[in-house]
């Protein structure tokens, strides 16, 4: 990282000389400020970058127990008197809120060599970004984020502060015991809705992240607490998508889409979603402010309405004791009608009803209870009638000898055939021989039967019939099994990783060891490397991937699994192009 020799402050463009006291930058592997005194605090360690400044966690040097978070504004900025200024502003803005869903502002000050800062309460939480993952957010646990950020911006709104640039990011989410609170963080490009600050607002400069800003941002138009509310509607669409954005791409093309494009509606991402929710994540994202929600109380109002509404997909229906209690009460009722007594008393609460069994329902039952006699004499009838032998049909025992004893009917289809017994003279028993094919799990499906029945008790033999024929298909022979080579056992990791552009290696190596997993489930039949390409872009997501290697199946696995990578912050500029080196070898 490049930093002044004198002051420390840190500088993300490339410049010789620092723009504060016009000394040396110089590059340094480690940043200058850990461990130093800037004003009354101790800088303790890097917590993470935002639009202006780099912010530490530091104690006070009085109080070692007392933690804060210390935003000290960057050396870009740091050189531009109207930045300074607006970092001042930020500092009595913030100091003006004093909500449960916003970080409270305690200190602001500037050091001996210049160094402006702020000082906030540390807020132990999560970036809400990072509680993102490739599935949708459960739309209830989004509404009960949703309605707390709504307070925090509503308490913001009503003292005039926009913040211009809500996002993922600056939203800390803490675990308590009454459940999960968001603390909204940054306001450094908060404004005033008035005219206080015309003197800091650069003409044609868009502030805030693109993906996140309104429409009327990005056109230098009339701001209002209004493009807070839009960014309330991208987090929810991203929420409640798993991780996609209404609009996404290029800075450039993100702007130019939001200014000359309806946003898409979040039912094209989600279509499972209940229709409320959807129509309130479209009404926020709407291109126009006067189509938006008034404010946040409106929003509010809107929330109350989609959880009295029923989900998209119906709950399986549960059955409630009082329905028990009815369907007794019915069961009752009509066991006192069966009775002659008409009725049958019920007990619902301190009262004693009678629920009496409708007539038109006795009158049914009467009928059912006469026909049923009749249709089983019927059936019966018909039984006995198929059992008479007639004249043109052969002896019971060739009909039983046709049919040999099987098991249980197969969804196979049964092909029998069968030969009539031979007469004999002499009454004797009398071998007939059944050939049964049959489709079964085991090798050998074709199988001879013999089936004996004692010719005494059988009536006159039917003719004598024809000859077996000699020439009977032999068996099938059993089949072959054929096993697939198993691919062979490998480790993954990661041999190389080369990141250009405005993102921290690091930030992208956590990314890539919470997608190793999917990697490593990429079995192969030979060791070797895969070498992946791909591109981050405002959206953190990894697009353009291609990889190469091995196999193509292992490098499209590869690939596949890769494309899934999710970078907990985006590039401050332009876009990030990674190659990743994958190793593979055998286990052990």
């Amino acid at each position: 990282m490049r930093c002044c020799r004198a002051c420390g402050v840190i500088y993300r463009v490339a410049i010789a000389r620092c723009m504060n006291d016009g000394a040396e930058v110089i590059e340094v592997e480690r940043d200058p400020l850990i461990g130093t005194r800037v004003g009354s605090y101790m800088v303790d360690a890097f917590l993470g970058e935002g639009g202006m400044g780099r912010v530490y966690r530091a104690h006070h040097v009085h109080l070692a127990h007392k933690l804060y978070a210390l935003k000290v504004l960057i050396g870009d900025y740091a050189g531009t008197p109207a930045m300074r200024i607006r970092f001042a502003k930020e500092a009595e803005n913030a100091s003006k809120l004093s909500h449960a869903n916003i970080a409270s502002v305690s200190d602001f000050g500037r050091t001996d060599t210049g160094l402006l800062f702020i000082a906030m309460d540390l807020v132990e939480g999560r970036p809400l970004n990072e509680l993102m993952t490739n599935e949708p957010m459960a739309p209830s646990r989004v509404i009960a984020l949703v309605r707390q950020l709504c307070a925090g911006l509503g308490h913001a709104h009503d003292l005039g502060l926009i913040h211009r640039d809500f996002k993922p990011e600056n939203i800390l989410v803490v675990d308590t015991p009454s459940g999960e609170v968001p603390k909204i963080v940054d306001f450094g490009l908060a404004i005033a809705n008035d005219n206080s600050d015309s003197r800091v607002t650069t003409t044609g400069m868009v502030m805030g992240t693109p993906a996140y800003i309104a429409p009327e941002q990005c056109l230098n138009g009339t701001i209002d607490h209004r493009v807070d509310l839009y960014a309330l509607g991208v987090t929810m669409f991203e929420l409640l998508s798993g991780g996609f954005l209404p609009f996404d791409g290029e800075a450039a093309e993100v702007v130019g889409l939001k200014v000359s494009a309806s946003p898409p509606s979040l039912a094209e991402r989600a279509p499972r979603l209940a229709a409320g929710l959807v129509t309130l994540v479209d009404r926020l994202l709407a291109r126009k402010p006067a189509q938006r929600f008034s404010d946040t109380r409106a929003v509010l109002a809107a929330l109350d309405e989609v959880s009295r509404e029923p989900d998209a997909i119906p709950a399986p229906a549960v059955k409630r004791a009082d329905d028990t209690v009815v369907e007794a009460q019915h069961r009752r009722a009509k066991r006192a009608d069966d009775a002659g007594r008409g009725s049958a008393p019920s007990h619902t609460g301190n009262r004693t009803q009678f629920v009496r069994m409708p007539n038109r329902n006795r009158w049914v039952l009467g009928i059912l209870a006469a026909c049923v006699p009749a249709v089983l004499v019927v059936v019966v009838w018909s039984l006995r009638s198929s059992d008479r032998p007639t004249a043109s049909a052969p002896p019971p025992v060739a009909a039983r000898a046709a049919v040999p004893s099987v098991a249980a009917p197969d969804p196979a289809p049964v092909v029998v055939a069968s030969i009539p017994p031979r007469v004999d003279p002499k009454p004797k028993d009398v071998a007939r021989p059944t050939i049964s094919t049959k489709r079964t799990n085991r090798p050998h499906s074709t199988r001879l039967r013999s089936t004996r029945v004692a010719s005494t008790k059988l009536p006159k033999p039917a003719p004598a019939p024809p000859p077996l024929d000699p020439a009977t298909p032999p068996p099938p022979p059993p089949p072959v099994e054929i096993v697939a080579a198993k691919p062979v056992a490998l480790d993954a990791r990661i041999d190389g990783l080369t990141v250009d552009g405005a993102l921290p290696s690091a930030t992208v190596r956590r990314a890539l060891d919470r997608v190793m997993p999917a990697v490593r489930a990429c079995r192969g039949d030979k060791p070797g490397v895969v070498s992946v390409k791909f591109s981050i872009g405002e959206a953190r997501r990894a697009t353009g991937t291609s990889a190469i290697g091995i196999s193509p199946g292992v490098a499209g696995c590869v690939a596949a699994a890769i494309g899934a990578l999710r970078t907990e912050t985006a590039p401050d500029v332009g876009d990030v192009q990674v190659r990743v080196v994958v190793g593979f070898e055998r286990r052990g």
